[in-house]
């Protein structure tokens, strides 16, 4: 009798899948899980219960969120063969993924937000550190002062590629910023942070040494009637030099000027200036760059590029017949 039962059992047992067809099931159902991106989370929870029915296994009772994030993961075959270690694996790969976030947006960024027609705008430029996120908000006041205000928040990823941000008592509510790992920018719909202008999406801005930008450079636009030159000099001193010359067409005038600026330069492409008697730093921002052209941009208005010439070149002289504008 006992020898009956035995045979029995091994019977049973050998007409169950083996592990290669375990595995080949696993297999077959995530290709059809992961490649159907379109897919209905219904049909993916039918798809693995019909995986788990034929390999013996306990029916999933999970979401559909379970089963992409497994697919997210590269846990997909774990979750069909109904792995007894799948939470603890899932753990490890969650903790793998935010330590890859935080070492993915560390340095700095930058957005701007400019409306055209009115001149008016802002510049955000956002940085992780020390567990926190530090925003800084360049514009003008009513007096077209040039102001900065600083926001202090703390921040916890979610997954590889969201961040909770909270802790700050001026907005109230809480937002979530998304890592765009195909274009590397952040992205965030927050109301209170764009003053419900839309989606926010931050860009890595110029990473420059100060030893970069040092030398001469030259700023040349032609608008209708009006041309500008404007050549800057720096060097590893504070101070820039400017040579300005400024040519009216229409009129035959022309205004010259040479004037020297105090500068900061921080993060790689924060250009901070107080000419003259000003008390305030005016800002401007080296969004992108060569070793012989800057782009910069401005709050308050368009971009400019400045490129670099030699250290003895002259700004042209103001065409034959032109008489100096008058103040």
């Amino acid at each position: 009798m006992k020898g009956l039962l035995l045979l029995i059992a091994i019977l049973l047992t050998a007409c169950g899948p083996s592990s290669k067809e375990k595995q080949e099931i696993a297999i077959i159902t995530c290709n059809i899980m992961g490649e159907s991106k379109n897919m209905d989370g219904a049909i993916r929870l039918k798809e693995i219960n019909e995986a788990r029915k034929k390999l013996g296994e306990d029916a999933f009772l999970l979401s559909d969120d379970a089963i992409q994030e497994s697919l997210k993961y590269d846990l997909c075959e774990q979750l069909v063969l109904n792995n007894t270690g799948y939470e603890e694996l899932f753990k490890s790969k969650l903790i793998e993924a935010k330590t890859k976030l935080h070492k993915s947006i560390g340095g700095s960024w930058f957005y701007k937000n400019h409306d055209d027609d009115s001149s008016e705008g802002y510049v955000f430029t956002a940085e992780f550190t020390n567990q926190k996120l530090i925003i800084n908000k360049y514009d003008e006041d009513t007096d077209y002062k040039n102001r900065q205000f600083q926001m202090i928040f703390e921040y916890r990823a979610i997954d590889d590629t969201r961040f909770e941000i909270f802790g700050n008592e001026n907005l109230e509510d809480d937002f979530i910023i998304k890592l765009d790992k195909e274009s590397n920018s952040l992205r965030t719909s927050s109301q209170k942070l764009s003053n419900n202008r839309g989606e926010i999406k931050f860009t890595r801005p110029a990473n420059l040494s100060r030893e970069e930008i040092n030398g001469s450079w030259l700023e040349h636009t032609h608008e209708g009637n009006f041309e500008h030159y404007l050549l800057t000099k720096r060097d590893d001193s504070s101070y820039a030099v400017y040579e300005e010359l400024s040519l009216y067409h229409d009129k035959k005038t022309y205004a010259k000027s040479i004037y020297t600026c105090e500068q900061s330069f921080t993060h790689g492409f924060i250009m901070g200036e107080k000419c003259g008697d000003t008390e305030d730093y005016f800002f401007y921002f080296i969004v992108s760059a060569d070793q012989n052209s800057l782009n910069l941009t401005f709050h308050n208005s368009g971009d400019v590029q400045d490129k670099r010439v030699r250290s003895d070149y002259k700004l042209p002289s103001p065409p034959k017949g032109y008489t100096k504008a008058l103040k």
